[in-house]
């Protein structure tokens, strides 16, 4: 089973000395479990808390949840926790997977879970006591989209949002049929696999050299900063040990790490950290949909946040067309003195809009045209449509798709041989056309119609996310009239059902409400600002 794919990497790459992913996972407020995540720096580390001071603690923020925060100034580039990799939480290599990696760490979580709370000896035994204070420490929910009710994810409005999120839905449930035996072994079910799923998704990293997905205790409880983190995180090998290591992993994997002696280090700016002061880290450059659907949060700002115009060729062909019948209106509306000279051509081109034979070629066309550009991009070893093809076409505050501009040019051969290819008639061009046209002058008009239907790129741009931003705010008013509780829960049984359908239960909360506000939110001002932005730019 593959694992879902999102329009962009669904987790950040960790590289050696720069961190590149994150957690934030939801703030629990009950003193056990505050003093549990307390405890869990120590165990990490290896450290007596009751002799050796840490200089950061977890805290409970009124604002920002369970957080690091320095307990004393600390100085630029200082360690502040270092944690050896056997205490890290790790996935099995991509290549050994047989499932998401989620779901497959999600099921030893369960099982290291389930040892721990039957097992009546100390934290250091085997059998599942070893993992225990981190275990503890964890949080009681993390909310996510994949635990949304259907209403809730088509509130989303993006329709690469709400596909990501059915994607992944489909492939835990998958995953969960797949293994519902071993998990009902443990005396677990639907919910306490989403769970397991959910705490992992907002709290691992992905090391790419290894081909792992990792959940470094105590490290994780770092929150996110798109605009100033505090610190970073690095893998930190030991030289002298590793010596041999490549030999080491291919007859003991499990015992590698630790005798290489490689740690995962938190380390302060360049600034240093302020007594008191939270410490950030950057999850990563990634728009809003990564860090909804799998951290659970939206960032606010967020610099690096897109909008996805398109999500194929053909979404962006009905858009067009759209786009280009709204143009020709607001021509006649601004037309006055000159109605008389370029009437003949705006009608010749609403005359083509208006004819389904004329769209329906164009939509041929622009099949044929974007296969076309699809083995040009494969020749030039992927470059010419950029990666995946002519998926969710995007726009943000740096600038356009780079693969807009093949797709536009598209648009403008699809409208040109599909005007070609429609007979005159069929297209409603005739020596009728502005009440003026002789027969002989037809050809002129489709001409003109061609180049009046060929749109410049700010133009259609603008349009879109005016569009966009009209989705939105209208989806936003209507799911706001009616609160979450509502919302009737989508109908399900206790866990133990013949199939996922019956063992799953997603119900409606106001969690989920604030949520999706956060997410719409964010969208509709980034498309305000984008219209202003590229307004402009369409009116220069």
């Amino acid at each position: 089973m593959s694992a879902v794919q999102l329009s962009c990497p669904p987790l950040p790459a960790l590289r050696t000395g720069h961190r590149r992913a994150a957690i934030r996972c939801q703030a629990v407020t009950t003193a056990d479990k505050h003093s549990t995540a307390s405890a869990v720096l120590g165990w990490a580390t290896c450290k007596d808390l009751r002799y050796e001071q840490q200089p950061v603690q977890v805290q409970q923020h009124p604002q920002y949840g369970r957080c690091l925060v320095a307990v004393q100034d600390i100085a630029a580039d200082e360690v502040l926790l270092s944690v050896p990799t056997d205490r890290v939480f790790a996935s099995q290599a991509a290549d050994d997977l047989q499932m998401h990696w989620a779901a497959e760490m999600g099921l030893r979580l369960l099982q290291e879970r389930h040892a721990h709370r039957h097992s009546s000896s100390s934290s250091s035994s085997s059998s599942g006591g070893f993992w225990g204070t981190w275990v503890d420490s964890l949080p009681a929910s993390v909310v996510t989209p994949v635990e949304f009710t259907a209403a809730e994810v088509q509130q989303l409005v993006m329709p690469s949002a709400v596909q990501a999120v059915l994607n992944m839905r489909a492939c835990l449930e998958d995953c969960y049929c797949e293994m519902e035996q071993q998990l009902q072994q443990i005396d677990c079910g639907w919910q306490d696999f989403l769970w397991a799923v959910q705490v992992l998704h907002s709290r691992c990293f992905f090391e790419p050299t290894s081909q792992r997905h990792l959940a470094v205790p105590g490290i994780d409880m770092c929150n996110h900063s798109s605009t100033a983190p505090n610190a970073s995180v690095r893998m930190l090998h030991s030289p002298g040990a590793c010596q041999g290591l490549a030999a080491l992993e291919e007859v003991a994997p499990a015992v590698a790490a630790a005798a290489c002696g490689s740690y995962f280090q938190l380390l302060a700016g360049p600034e240093g950290i302020a007594a008191g002061q939270q410490v950030c880290i950057s999850y990563g450059s990634w728009p809003a949909e990564p860090f909804l659907l799998l951290f659970g949060f939206v960032p606010q700002p967020n610099p690096f946040d897109c909008i996805t115009l398109f999500s194929s060729m053909q979404h962006m062909a009905d858009c067009y067309l759209a786009c280009c019948a709204a143009a020709l209106q607001a021509a006649d509306g601004s037309s006055s003195d000159g109605a008389q000279q370029c009437g003949g051509a705006t009608t010749a081109a609403q005359q083509l809009l208006q004819s389904p034979a004329f769209s329906a070629e164009f939509k041929q066309q622009v099949e044929r045209i974007e296969q076309k550009l699809l083995q040009q991009q494969e020749a030039a070893g992927g470059a010419a449509g950029g990666p995946g093809g002519f998926h969710d076409l995007i726009v943000n505050a740096s600038g356009v798709d780079g693969r807009l501009s093949a797709a536009l040019s598209g648009m403008h051969e699809a409208v040109a041989a599909a005007a070609a290819a429609v007979p005159q008639s069929a297209g409603g061009i005739s020596s009728r056309s502005a009440g003026v046209l002789q027969d002989g002058a037809a050809v002129g008009a489709v001409a003109a119609a061609v180049q009046q239907l060929q749109l410049p790129l700010g133009v259609v741009l603008l349009h879109r996310l005016q569009q966009v931003t009209g989705e939105i705010e209208q989806k936003s008013s209507s799911s706001s009239s009616s609160s979450a509780s509502s919302v009737l829960p989508q109908a399900c049984t206790a866990a133990g059902g013949d199939d996922v359908e019956d063992s799953s239960c997603y119900e409606a909360s106001a969690a989920h409400t604030e949520l999706i506000q956060q997410y719409c939110s964010s969208k509709a001002a980034l498309a305000r600002q984008l219209i202003v932005q590229y307004g402009v730019s369409a009116s220069a």
